[in-house]
Formats: C-alpha cells, sequence, structure tokens
C-alpha cells in the first residue's frame, strides 16, 4: 500500500510510562481527517451514500472505496443508491474503475454532463 496522508508532529503522544500511546495518536489523526472539507457538493453527496454503506466516517476525497472496506456486494448497493439520487446508470464496473471518491466524482460528473443513459428499470 502506498501513503495516501503525511502528518508530521512535534513530539508524540505518550502514556505514562512513556510509551507511545497508539490510541490517542489514532483519535488525533482521526480527528484531523473529520475536519477536511470535501471539494464539491457531488463529493460531499457521493461520500454520505459511500458513509452510510460502508459504515465508515469522515470520508476524505482521496479515499479509495476498497481500502475503506468496501466489497462487491456493497458496490451493488452504492451502484444502486448513485442511481436513484442522480439519475444515471452508472455500472458497478465504474466503481471498479475509479475506487478513489475523487476520481469517481470527476466521472460522474462527467457522465452527467453528456446526459448519458438515465435509469432504466429492469423487471
Amino acid at each position: 500500500m502506498v501513503p495516501t496522508d503525511y502528518r508530521h508532529y512535534r513530539a508524540l503522544p505518550r502514556t505514562g510510562s512513556n510509551k507511545l500511546d497508539r490510541k490517542r495518536l489514532q483519535a488525533e489523526y482521526l480527528q484531523g481527517a473529520t475536519t477536511r472539507a470535501l471539494d464539491d457538493a457531488t463529493q460531499q453527496r457521493v461520500s454520505a451514500i459511500w458513509q452510510q454503506i460502508l459504515g465508515v466516517g469522515g470520508i476524505q476525497a482521496q479515499d479509495n472505496f476498497f481500502e475503506l472496506g468496501g466489497q462487491s456486494l456493497q458496490t451493488i448497493q452504492i451502484v444502486n443508491r448513485l442511481a436513484a439520487e442522480f439519475g444515471t446508470a452508472v455500472k458497478v464496473s465504474d466503481v471498479f474503475d475509479n475506487p478513489c471518491l475523487a476520481d469517481f466524482c470527476r466521472f460522474l460528473e462527467s457522465r452527467l454532463r453528456q446526459g448519458q443513459a438515465q435509469v432504466e428499470t429492469v423487471w
């Protein structure tokens, strides 16, 4: 895996016995991650869907769907929710091809601009 985020700390949190306080370090990291705003409304809407289906919070633009714990069945749920939310056809392969939130949103926005394939219900 390649790190997506680097943080510089002047001092790392320590426990009473001067060991690294991993819980506090993780809490500080997560706190910093959740305070960053997403770039636009599309990212916010897609992020909200991902958060609800994946059960995670604080999704950022550079986060990868599969590294957040996304699996194939959840991908199907995501595709269905996106189709209902945005009114355009989205395929499972589109999520696999664009697993990063920012990349997927750029793909989705280009699809919306082109006015491609409105959702058709097939029974």
